[in-house]
């Protein structure tokens, strides 16, 4: 396997899979998640346009067809991004006290997903932390900065060359908003765009996420799923917070809040 690595403050730490507490175990990555700086790839259906049919359950299990499974390569974060980063305190990460993931944190956990397409709305499923997202087609614009901020932030969407182009804005801030496996948050001010669309019979989704609190430029990801089998039924993330927190077993006090067991953080670099 490719050996994809980040970046912190001019050290180097391979990629790992991301574990998730309180949950059943996976024994392979099952998300894919490039992060790139620059122009985003483009794989948009060629000639197509109008409405893509992705209704259905969705399944990370292959993650790319040519069997890679990386991490990320880079986050380009501003300076309140970093010291944040550099403050984290893992015991004090919200999803130990079951408060869900969002986007885009919530695209690289290893779980199904449904999408259900309505004239009015689209709604996105999340197996992980039994998250439901609504997505307005009905031409509605977000509303005023400064109002209606919920955890899931405002979405609208529309069809676009193909594509479902997802835009979310309005979330609150949140202390792994951005990434919360390393623990990178997000302000007000976070904004994120989804591409959905359909490679042969894999669903893909061209994420990018603008903070410019926590980030200096927008960071772009690559995501892919397949169909899950036919007839699958979502099982109940039904968070538990004293399994959620079983993971805080492993954490290191003379290391500080590094993990040493869990997650893949005794390997250099991040925590050293």
């Amino acid at each position: 396997m490719t050996d994809f690595r980040y970046q912190f403050d001019g050290k180097q730490a391979i990629s790992h899979l991301r574990c998730n507490p309180g949950r059943r175990a996976f024994n392979a990555a099952r998300m894919v998640a490039v992060f790139l700086i620059g122009s985003s790839v483009a794989w948009s259906q060629t000639g197509s346009t109008g409405k893509p049919d992705l209704a259905g359950f969705w399944d990370p299990d292959t993650c790319t067809p040519d069997g890679e499974c990386p991490w990320f390569q880079e986050l380009p974060m501003s300076d309140w991004g970093r010291a944040s980063l550099e403050a984290f305190i893992e015991f004090a990460s919200p999803k130990y006290d079951c408060v869900p993931a969002t986007s885009p944190s919530i695209l690289f956990d290893p779980y199904f997903f449904e999408i259900e397409q309505l004239d009015d709305r689209v709604m996105i499923r999340y197996e992980k932390d039994d998250v439901v997202r609504t997505v307005w087609m009905d031409g509605r614009a977000h509303p005023e900065f400064g109002k209606d901020f919920t955890w899931q932030g405002h979405a609208i969407g529309w069809y676009e060359n193909g594509e479902l182009v997802v835009d979310t804005t309005n979330f609150l801030p949140d202390p792994i908003g951005i990434e919360d496996f390393l623990g990178l948050g997000s302000s007000a001010q976070k904004h994120v765009v989804e591409r959905y669309g359909l490679k042969g019979d894999r669903l893909y989704a061209d994420v990018e996420v603008e903070d410019p609190i926590f980030l200096s430029e927008p960071a772009r990801a690559h995501f892919e799923w397949i169909r899950a089998p036919g007839g699958y039924e979502a099982i109940p993330y039904d968070c538990a917070p004293d399994m959620a927190r079983q993971p805080l077993q492993h954490a290191d006090p003379s290391r500080g809040t590094g993990l040493l067991d869990y997650g893949g953080r005794n390997d250099g670099g991040f925590g050293n």
